[in-house]
């Protein structure tokens, strides 16, 4: 797996099936989660988070910069780990910061996708619609940008080997 886009979505994969072990594989030992209630550091916290959490989101919407900065806007949902019973929902979005190939910090913005474009000083132009990398079509040549990844992961039923890219209009960054 390489490229920012396929770390966070095996992240989010990982996270939707609390899987403390493949979650914490991608994080960075010192990793940063900031959230309504502040923030901590450690993949440690991971397992325990995961545990009383009961965190699932449905991702609406990817943008990606440079410098490992993404951004997911997120349909989520909380639910009682013992009940199943749904505690919440909300549309969230996440900021995730991709460092040699692992999540080093991912921040919820409760207050919407705007704030946490700003936050990591992403536009609406970083959207990411593709779903291949246009200048490595056809070439069997992996796409240079960080954005456009080969993912083993797979999500809400998308096939391995899924390819994300940035829309061709979008220049290179």
């Amino acid at each position: 797996m390489t490229g920012q886009l396929a770390v966070v979505e095996a992240w989010l994969d990982a996270v939707d099936r609390a899987d403390t072990g493949a979650a914490t594989a991608l994080c960075a030992p010192d990793l940063e989660i900031v959230g309504p209630r502040g923030s901590v550091r450690g993949r440690e916290v991971l397992g325990p988070w995961l545990a009383r959490a009961g965190f699932r989101a449905r991702p609406l919407r990817w943008f990606c910069g440079a410098g490992g900065e993404v951004v997911v806007e997120q349909d989520a949902t909380w639910a009682d780990p013992a009940t199943g019973a749904e505690r919440g929902r909300a549309v969230v979005a996440a900021r995730f910061l991709v460092t040699d190939g692992v999540i080093a910090r991912v921040q919820r913005h409760d207050d919407g996708l705007p704030t946490a474009l700003a936050a990591a000083g992403l536009r609406e132009s970083d959207e990411v619609t593709a779903r291949r990398c246009p200048a490595a079509a056809g070439t069997g040549q992996p796409c240079a940008r960080t954005c456009w990844v080969t993912s083993s992961a797979t999500r809400s039923g998308a096939s391995s080997g899924m390819k994300w890219g940035r829309p061709s209009s979008t220049s290179s960054r």
